[in-house]
């Protein structure tokens, strides 16, 4: 056995080098796990304010492109909520899930339709977005139905989405907030305008629109 002062030195050697080793492994993990964080929260950033150039750097890098933040929301569902097409493509282009739900279970589509926003429901649609996927209050056509927008309930309609999906339809939602015109494509498309009995109530169109007191609405769905 070596217990002269050399050999001490040597283990101590050693042992200093294998500290350095080990420091410097965790220092390169934290690097790391800092910069998958930076490049997450990037490309969130560019697909939240619409920076098209730099969500294709960020994609092109090697960013994830079906990435979720803490809340389960994508890049592509931010660039949807946000009006923003171009990113929106650019995410799909690059192999993003069209259909992927954040925890509230809203996909793209619903997400576009809750704001409004017709170029990314056509870019989603034109991508082959599932036009019935619901979250806990409905689908893209109903909370586009209950904001009374003419153009993407149009949009939806023309693409194929379900105009009778669910216990309370587009057509209802359009009858409780008085959306005449969207009302009338929905009839128009097939929707059905025969009230429900749920929960002993009696749900339909035409006593919605009787409730609220939406004259034209209630003479629009006896024509």
């Amino acid at each position: 056995m070596c217990i002269n002062s050399t050999c001490i030195r040597r283990a101590d050697g050693v042992a200093i080098k294998n500290g350095l080793q080990a420091v410097l492994l965790i220092a390169l993990l934290i690097s790391v796990l800092i910069n998958c964080v930076e490049k997450k929260q990037d490309l969130i950033s560019a697909a939240k304010n619409g920076n098209t150039p730099v969500l294709k750097v960020l994609l092109n890098g090697g960013s994830n492109v079906n990435m979720k933040d803490e809340y389960g929301w994508t890049p592509l569902l931010w660039a949807a909520i946000q009006g923003h097409s171009a990113a929106a493509q650019a995410l799909i282009d690059a192999g993003a899930d069209i259909n992927a739900p954040n925890d509230e279970e809203w996909t793209p589509l619903i997400a576009a339709a809750l704001q409004g926003h017709t170029q990314v429901l056509r870019t989603l649609v034109a991508a082959g977005a599932d036009l019935d996927a619901e979250d806990e209050d409905g689908t893209a056509l109903m909370k586009a139905s209950m904001r009374g927008s003419f153009a993407s309930v149009r949009i939806l309609l023309d693409a194929g989405a379900d105009p009778n999906i669910g216990l309370y339809t587009p057509l209802l939602e359009a009858a409780v907030y008085g959306h005449l015109s969207t009302l009338k494509i929905l009839l128009d498309a097939g929707a059905d305008t025969k009230p429900k009995f749920i929960d002993s109530k009696l749900i339909g169109a035409l006593p919605a629109a009787a409730f609220y007191g939406f004259a034209d609405i209630a003479e629009a769905l006896l024509k």
